[in-house]
């Protein structure tokens, strides 16, 4: 469904996530909202619960969205970017506020804070950049000192996890982050490889209670190849896969780099990395080989794996918040699939609530048809490796085309999605057999296999 923005979505880089999922807000009717990006201009939007329908079933036990009543989507006109914008992270704060995190595809972006009641009642742009600036005009985030403006490309944002004003953006063409504390730049990391994913850990993993930076990038292995030339042997070949390094973010320009852990085969990059809070705490990471890998940070190896995740490169990954042994991954095409990374997996149910991004009205007349049956369990795809699978698909659903990212509210077991032909999906996830079916009309459970 078109979006109804006056241009299509841009594009943005291949595993780039555009769009954050914001808590929902509890009052007489549910509002679920989030903030997503297009070329140069940052929107906010959001859509009621109340009257979608949910759980209807199509092929492969694929839960199908429904229409939901949705307000437009407001341009954030405060935020003002050079080049487009790439990444989003928000974090929840007191009082019905959040903070927003932008950065663009050389490295610049913005913080500022948006008063999410008044942006929830703002019918018109105006009112909508009022409510944005509430907190004051955005600050701005410089890329590292002496850096050259290089050419655009992915970047990436994250907020940590040491206090609602530290976050650290990486580029990737730079290789480099810079670690900010509010709008001030603290210290700039240099990585030895091109990142893909940037996710803060909890404090202490780096040892000293310091806050710890994980970065998917590649890593070259030394093959032996073909002799070359008059002279007889081996010659050693290069070749690129990917890696987790840890970093100490004290440290900065003295080499901050804890650890390196090879999460992936050679020629099979990561593209997303997740917090996951089972077992003491794990770190999650996937990529082209379509695999979630379950990374110890502690003792730097690699714990699990749950092989064929998704019939294509994985390029976002959310862990529950009921239940961190569920994961939710999506990649290049139009699928979202949850599932469980340990053994056994147990059930759970979703509730998925579909809406346009823009101009979104409301279809409720579906509202009389019967309640769709149970999903049935995922087929697992095809995967190349041999040996027994760690884990299983519960359930999946699809958008209307590929995603340009999908995302987990914080706190909260609620993604949204938003895809190539500008829908916003959003989806919210509940315990299913084991503690209930999911209340409302047609609400579709599926089964662990």
């Amino acid at each position: 469904m078109s979006a109804g923005l006056q241009d299509k979505l841009s594009p943005g880089a291949m595993h780039a996530c555009r769009i954050a999922a914001v808590l929902p807000q509890q009052g007489d009717q549910q509002l679920f909202a989030s903030v997503f990006a297009s070329g140069t201009s940052v929107y906010w939007h959001s859509a009621q619960a109340a009257g979608c329908i949910s759980g209807r079933v199509g092929k492969e036990g694929v839960v199908i969205p429904a229409r939901a009543a949705g307000t437009p989507a407001q341009r954030l006109g405060e935020l003002r970017h050079a080049g487009e914008v790439q990444s989003l992270a928000v974090r929840q704060l007191e009082e019905g506020r959040l903070m927003l995190a932008t950065v663009d595809a050389y490295g610049r972006g913005t913080l500022s804070r948006i008063a999410i009641e008044q942006q929830q009642a703002a019918p018109t742009s105006a009112l909508a950049d009022a409510a944005a600036a509430d907190g004051g005009e955005p600050l701005l985030l410089q890329p590292a000192a002496g850096a050259r403006v290089e050419e655009g490309g992915w970047a990436g944002v994250a907020f940590s996890r040491a206090g609602p004003l530290a976050l650290a953006a990486a580029r990737g063409f730079a290789r480099d982050v810079a670690v900010y504390e509010g709008a001030a730049r603290v210290r700039t990391l240099r990585a030895s490889a091109q990142p893909y994913a940037i996710e803060f850990l909890p404090a202490g993993l780096a040892g000293g209670g310091a806050a710890a930076l994980a970065l998917a990038e590649t890593h070259v292995v030394r093959a032996p190849g073909p002799a070359s030339g008059p002279a007889l042997g081996l010659r050693a070949s290069r070749r690129r896969g990917g890696a987790v390094s840890i970093w100490d973010v004290r440290a900065g320009e003295r080499g901050g780099c804890v650890q390196r852990v090879a999460a992936a085969a050679p020629g099979s990059p990561l593209y997303a990395l997740g917090w996951c809070e089972a077992q003491g705490g794990l770190l999650g990471a996937a990529g082209a080989e379509r695999a979630v890998q379950m990374i110890d940070p502690r003792r730097w190896r690699c714990t699990d794996k749950w092989t064929g995740a998704t019939r294509q490169a994985v390029h976002h990954i959310s862990f529950l918040e009921s239940n961190p042994l569920y994961v939710c991954a999506s990649g290049l095409d139009s699928e979202v699939v949850c599932g469980s990374w340990g053994k056994p997996p147990p059930p759970v149910a979703v509730r998925p609530y579909g809406t346009a991004a823009v101009h979104a009205a409301a279809t409720a007349a579906a509202a009389e048809a019967p309640a769709a049956a149970a999903a049935a369990p995922r087929p697992p795809a095809a995967d190349d490796e041999d040996g027994p699978r760690a884990g299983g698909g519960a359930f999946s659903f699809r958008g209307d085309a590929r995603w340009l990212g999908v995302t987990k509210a914080a706190g909260a077991d609620v993604l949204a999605g938003l895809s190539a032909s500008g829908a916003v999906v959003y989806a919210q996830i509940a315990r299913g057999a084991a503690a209930g079916q999911p209340e409302g009309p047609g609400a579709a459970a599926g089964q662990a296999g």
